[in-house]
């Protein structure tokens, strides 16, 4: 499905949703698409630089580039997923509590105003969420294991 994409054609999907979350060529896949596209690239680089030369490092660069970023996407969509999940899992207060906190960037004062907190408590519940939310992703806090 994605072979004979353009660029635009893929921002397209993404903003209207239709996009697959996870964007890899394999490697024929790749191959084909620098066929299709290097000479075209590689002409327009030596060009614009002038140096044959550095016209092959830049199009080795670009096309690295290209297959590195379909990589650490798929990565970043896997990680989104797994924290929508752990997220979904929180009760609503936790959620919107470290939602203010690291998302907006509120105070504990504006979060305890928010909801409904005394700001003495809300320390202690923020850390709670930080905690429970950690061990939802499988991960525990700066390294010690959850308790």
């Amino acid at each position: 499905m994605f072979r004979d994409l353009t660029y635009s054609d893929v921002n397209r999907l993404e903003a209207t949703g239709e996009a697959c979350a996870e964007f890899v060529m394999d490697e024929e896949s790749f191959r084909a698409f620098y066929d299709r596209n290097a000479r075209g690239v590689w002409a327009y680089l030596a060009r614009v630089t002038g140096n044959r030369q550095t016209a092959d490092d830049l199009l080795q660069e670009a096309f690295y580039r290209f297959l590195r970023a379909g990589a650490s996407r798929s990565g970043a969509a896997e990680r989104s997923a797994d924290f929508e999940r752990a997220m979904s899992r929180l009760k609503p207060r936790e959620r919107a509590m470290l939602w203010l906190a690291y998302a907006e960037g509120a105070s504990h004062r504006e979060i305890a105003d928010v909801l409904g907190l005394s700001p003495a408590s809300l320390k202690q519940t923020l850390f709670r969420a930080r905690r429970r939310l950690a061990v939802l992703l499988g991960r525990t806090e700066e390294g010690n294991a959850a308790r």
